[in-house]
């Protein structure tokens, strides 16, 4: 026999287990899996923050505390940004923020009309000024409820900076 051939016959177990830990490696490594929407959920955790339906965003604007009112969805990477720089201000600022979630409000009740004669602050998005109800839609959205009105809404993510900044000028803190 050989050297190359008595090489092999003696080191064959050995090269057949590292080509099996290769192989079970790129498996697990490469395999398709559902992850994403794990993590996207762990992003998206609502749980520091006071959950409310539609009605209930009604009630903050007719309560006598001021409020910041956060309406978002899990599917907005925008949203998904912001909630962690939300909640580092709410401990940096010490203020309550409750949550809406887009997908749960039907368009076409009663509760949802009301909500929107609320909206009815000027805010200028992209060169067009309108009533932010007309940007019911886009998410993120923050708005700070105060003297049972809204006095200022915000589309998009922002800062824990700029978050405080608002919540400081407009007195919501407890």
């Amino acid at each position: 026999m050989n050297k190359i051939a008595l090489h092999l016959k003696n080191y064959a177990a050995i090269y057949l287990i590292v080509a099996l830990v290769i192989c079970i490696t790129a498996i697990v490594y490469f395999r398709p899996s559902n992850s994403k929407s794990e993590e996207q959920e762990a992003e998206y955790d609502t749980s520091m923050f006071n959950v409310v339906d539609t009605q209930g965003a009604i009630d903050l604007f007719k309560g006598n505390r001021n409020q910041v009112l956060f309406i978002g969805r899990k599917s907005c990477s925008a949203c998904q940004t912001f909630i962690p720089y939300l909640k580092i201000a709410m401990a940096q600022y010490h203020f309550y923020v409750s949550y809406l979630d887009l997908e749960s409000m039907d368009p076409k009740s009663s509760e949802y009309a009301e909500l929107m004669e609320y909206f009815d602050y000027e805010y200028t998005y992209q060169g067009k000024t309108a009533k932010f109800s007309e940007y019911m839609g886009y998410t993120p959205m923050f708005i700070i409820i105060k003297n049972h009105r809204m006095v200022f809404g915000y589309l998009g993510s922002m800062s824990n900076e700029t978050v405080g900044a608002f919540v400081t000028q407009y007195g919501i803190t407890y």
